[in-house]
């Protein structure tokens, strides 16, 4: 989509009524005011469904709409020298948008409007309620495609840097877990539900294991749903939900992007990365094909003296995406995506103190290797009167490789820990819901999820290793989902919501020692119950409360000792919340939300290392968690914006299990008690043809804990990071500057890179030193 066009659309703002034919004449009488009150006029009278930013008509005024005519020939006439156009993007659907014939002669107030001043749906809810009406705590993160200005977010790196509420390890690019809230098990990934959910439109990536790190090419924008989902998303989603909301096909234009970076790192050697999309309209506007692919090569900064080796936490990532939308007519649509993408890691990015900055002393190579494949079919009736129905169904395959350096004295030689990890999943689920101009909607469901992991082991030296404990799981969860809203009063709100599951998992021993016993299934019924109570205080502020639950399953994993296998249990958590949503108050200059939380969570499962630096899996104990979250975005002039956002939390480990007990605390792991994000943007006039954005990005986490108990209660102390960022936009043509780590900070992200090393020399992982990076942009 060309720049100029994206500057002010996304369908966003809809008036729905009961439809009629989009050819059909009818009678309008709509006197000339405000183009916002004119617009919702024809769509009132014609009964269609009409979508616009409402930034665009903003000011704006029309000359009304009178006489007999179609729909589509209405909203022209009421458009009329307003700079926009309308689009047909189906049956009774129509978006406003801006005319590239007209753009060049915008008022610069309005060529100069933030595409994010919109209102933003939260899609993740199921239903798609506006985030400015989501009765709970939810971040809405736009990833740089709707507006051109803006810095962008490629990756799950940048976005736990930009967002204080979401936290990750630090082990590398794919080997990363992500925490929601402070919600945190512990620091490795292992066979327990990953604690929070990930999705890529409404297909699951993953049952367990760390984050997959796709790459944020060609995507609308990441949802965050905080606090346990369990009733709309099932077993796993304990902290909350990541949700990656990719760029449709569209089906009524042509459209391509060309985007390439290069980035110099010092101590580093140059990095590169390059992206391409093209949208391809099909069968007369029927259909659409868009295809992305990507090459992203970050080198490395970390030196290896015992290997003679300089930057050798070099990664390369490769994958691509093709999607296919048909109108299949009567309202039906159906999707079909299938993405890929490899990771190949040479060595982690962690450094051993002692030996100067930015060096490790492994004696092999530690590459990681991560592929993952996913495709998916969607069906959706877009009913704009009634129930709207989808069914969607997807399966993804994984296979993860990663060796580590196992050496220890007095063992002569270098000794190599192998794992290789492979899991498939299919996710499938039907779901129905309707929304009322009242307020009020309802959704049921049914979804099933069957998942199979498998983790093979071998330790010794790398050409004479032997098989060691392994564990085989297999999954299946099983579950019918509702909820719904009332309006109790004018303006006050009640939602109600439930799930019951049933799931079973089944574990067997790999290359076990013959008196490891097969591990016999167990099956479990669980009902989760979700329950908010939203009040509108006025236009754009919003009050709500809400009580959550959410479990992970059970299963079979690697026991302390090498050679043993054992179950684990449940865990459950239950989160109370209440918070205070702004949204575009003062003529739309300040947004913003405050909320606190407090959840309790019970027998927590957590991955683990023994003291030998082998993995293995347990239920640790009770956690207790309070947050207090905050953020605003304050534009006071067209010309300057402050956004700010922070997390402050309290965590414990209580009743905790033997050996797990701290003298001085027993904090979660990953949770800083402080984490925030300050961006302070400035918007120099230049003329009508060019725009810039200049921006001063500050981060900071503070100390945290790499883990539970004694052995793992190793300070991580936190650090503060400063970037530079401008973006310059003329026509078809974005060129973006980036300083990051202006300092050249060191910090410690993270304290452990090899388990097998812990006890041996302390480990850190440090900031990525000073880069400056420059990316062109080219689209239409």
């Amino acid at each position: 989509m060309p720049p100029s066009k994206r500057l002010l659309i996304i369908a966003a703002v809809s008036q729905v009524a009961t439809p009629a034919p989009a050819a059909e004449r009818r009678a309008f009488a709509i006197a000339a005011g405000p183009l916002g009150s004119v617009l919702r006029a024809v769509a009132d009278q014609a009964g269609c469904e009409l979508s616009y930013a409402e930034p665009a008509v903003r000011g704006l005024q029309s000359p009304g709409v009178h006489g007999a005519m179609t729909t589509h020939t209405a909203l022209v006439r009421a458009l009329a020298g307003s700079g926009l156009k309308v689009r047909e993007a189906g049956a009774g659907r129509y978006i406003i948008e801006v005319d590239q014939a007209a753009a060049g002669v915008l008022p610069l107030e309005m060529a100069e409007r933030d595409a994010r001043d919109t209102d933003i749906v939260v899609t993740g809810s199921k239903r798609a309620i506006t985030e400015a009406r989501f009765p709970g705590a939810v971040r809405v993160i736009s990833t740089g495609s709707d507006d051109p200005l803006f810095p962008g977010i490629h990756n799950s790196s940048e976005l736990v840097a930009r967002i204080p509420l979401l936290q990750s390890t630090a082990f590398g690019v794919g080997r990363d877990k992500l925490f929601v809230r402070g919600v945190a098990d512990s620091s490795f990934a292992g066979p327990t539900q990953a604690t929070v959910g990930h999705y890529f439109g409404d297909t699951r990536l993953l049952y367990s294991g760390p984050d997959p790190a796709l790459r944020l090419v060609d995507t609308q924008q990441v949802e965050i749903l905080e606090g346990p989902q369990g009733t709309l998303y099932g077993a796993g989603a304990i902290g909350g939900i990541v949700r990656i909301v990719p760029a449709a096909p569209d089906a009524g234009r042509f459209g391509y992007r060309l985007e390439g970076s290069i980035a110099a790192t010092q101590n580093g050697r140059a990095s590169h990365d390059l992206d391409g999309v093209i949208n391809l309209p099909l069968m007369a506007g029927k259909a659409a094909l868009r295809l992305v692919g990507y090459h992203d090569l970050e080198r490395g900064y970390i030196d290896n003296p015992v290997l003679g080796l300089h930057a050798i936490n070099t990664s390369r990532i490769n994958g691509g995406r093709a999607a296919l939308r048909a109108d299949l007519g009567g309202a039906w649509t159906v999707d079909l995506d299938a993405l890929g993408q490899n990771i190949a890691t040479a060595d982690p990015q962690y450094a051993q103190r002692g030996f100067g900055p930015l060096v490790m002393a492994a004696h092999l190579r530690q590459p990681y290797r991560d592929t993952i494949v996913l495709g998916s079919i969607s069906v959706r009736y877009d009913n704009p009167s009634g129930p709207k129905i989808l069914f969607n169904m997807g399966a993804v395959r994984r296979s993860r490789q990663l060796r580590l350096d196992a050496s220890r004295p007095p063992t002569i030689g270098p000794v190599a820990y192998d794992e290789h990890t492979s899991s498939s999943l299919l996710d499938g689920e039907v779901r129905m819901w309707q929304k009322y101009p009242s307020g009020a909607d309802w959704l049921v469901g049914v979804s099933a999820v069957q998942n199979h992991t498998a983790a093979q082991r071998q330790l010794g030296p790398p050409d004479a290793q032997r098989d060691i404990s392994g564990v085989d799981n297999r999954s299946l969860d099983l579950a019918l989902f509702g909820e719904g809203t009332i309006v109790v009063a004018r303006g006050l709100t009640s939602s109600v919501g439930g799930r019951l599951t049933h799931a079973r998992i089944d574990g067997q021993p790999l290359a076990a020692r013959p008196q490891s016993a097969f591990i016999r299934g167990e099956a479990r019924t669980r009902f989760d119950l979700t329950t908010s109570l939203a009040e509108q205080l006025k236009p754009g502020l919003l009050l709500y409360g809400r009580y959550s639950q959410g479990f992970r399953s059970g299963g079979l994993a690697v026991a302390a000792g090498v050679g043993r296998v054992a179950a684990y249990k449940p865990d459950s958590v239950a989160v109370w919340e209440a918070g205070l949503r702004a949204d575009r108050l003062w003529d739309g200059k300040l947004s913003g939300t405050i909320g606190i939380s407090r959840t309790l969570w019970q027998n927590i499962q957590a991955d683990l290392v023994a003291r030998n630096g082998f993995p293995f899996t347990a239920n640790i104990g009770d956690g207790r968690i309070s947050a207090l979250e905050a953020s605003l975005r304050f534009r006071p002039t067209p010309r300057l914006e402050l956004e700010a956002e922070g997390l402050f939390t309290r965590s414990d480990l209580v009743h905790p299990e033997p050996g797990y007990e701290r003298e001085n605390g027993n904090d979660l792991p990953d949770t800083p008690k402080i984490a925030y994000s300050t961006t302070l943007s400035w918007f120099p006039p230049i003329d009508l043809t060019r725009r810039l954005r200049t921006s001063i990005i500050i981060q900071h986490q503070s100390r945290s804990r790499f883990g539970a108990g004694p052995l793992f209660g190793i300070d991580q102390r936190g650090y503060t990071n400063a970037d530079l960022a401008a973006t310059l936009l003329r026509g078809r043509f974005r060129i973006g500057a980036v300083l990051e780590n202006i300092a050249n900070g060191r910090g410690d992200r993270f304290a452990v890179g090899n388990p097998f090393q812990m006890l041996l020399r302390r480990q850190y992982t440090p900031l990525r030193p000073r880069t400056f990076r420059l990316t062109l942009t080219i689209s239409g």
